[in-house]
């Protein structure tokens, strides 16, 4: 069964980007494209006269449209400076003010096109949302049986939690809407174990940064990173 190649894409973030721990912030762009082959594979497992049923349900003719962010190189450039000194401090055990993003520059420090999805990022009630639409090119057989994905889409929402736990990052994924619907429960439970089974969460980088962090808030529409070590004026 071919799909999206999450490997490849997860070394296509890890070598384009100056910092890895940078991954904490895209986390949930991995965690997605984990979320859609998850759905495929779950697919091929069912009953074959119930796989066009499934396919249906799950996937579209049609991508979402999405919100699509695009910062100037000005607010880029601010944005990265930001990022640097905030390691920098991190690294060096250096009092330092939290560390905020908003939804906006969060989603403007994604890539374009290069993974051939779509993902936009919201922040509500403290959990992140990631709005995805994201092409297929699969084909789904089970001996005689075959049904394609090709030229279809999984349109679908992710509501994650986070949250530290000693140096690891965990990622906690509340609910799963495809197509308005949530998936069966024990297909959102097949889903977490994806995520928890992401090499990158638990990844030396990871836990370098995360080590230094008391813990990572979702306050309004701003992604908030404590460190251990903080400057006088915050106020939580």
């Amino acid at each position: 069964m071919k799909g999206v190649d999450v490997a490849a894409i997860d070394g296509l973030y890890r070598n384009s980007s100056k910092r890895r721990w940078s991954t904490i912030i895209l986390f949930s762009l991995f965690g997605i494209v984990s979320l859609s082959m998850v759905v495929l594979i779950a697919l091929s497992l069912l009953v074959p006269p119930a796989m066009q049923d499934m396919v249906e349900t799950y996937t579209a003719v049609q991508p979402a449209e999405l919100p699509h962010v695009i910062l100037s190189e000005s607010e880029k450039e601010a944005v990265e400076a930001r990022l640097d000194k905030f390691e920098s401090a991190l690294r060096d055990d250096v009092a330092v003010e939290p560390l905020e993003l908003d939804a906006r520059e969060i989603n403007g420090l994604l890539p374009d096109d290069d993974t051939e999805s779509t993902v936009y990022l919201s922040i509500r009630n403290g959990s992140l949302l990631a709005q995805m639409s994201l092409p297929l090119d699969s084909d789904l057989e089970l001996g005689p049986w075959r049904s394609s994905m090709r030229g279809r889409y999984i349109n679908g929402i992710a509501e994650l939690r986070l949250m530290i736990e000693g140096e690891t990052l965990e990622v906690d994924l509340v609910s799963f809407e495809v197509k308005g619907k949530p998936v069966p429960g024990w297909l959102r439970r097949v889903l977490q174990g994806e995520i928890d089974n992401m090499d990158w969460l638990d990844s030396q980088d990871v836990r370098d940064v995360i080590g230094r962090l008391r813990r990572i808030g979702l306050e309004d529409d701003r992604l908030v990173l404590y460190p251990a070590y903080v400057g006088l004026k915050e106020n939580e």
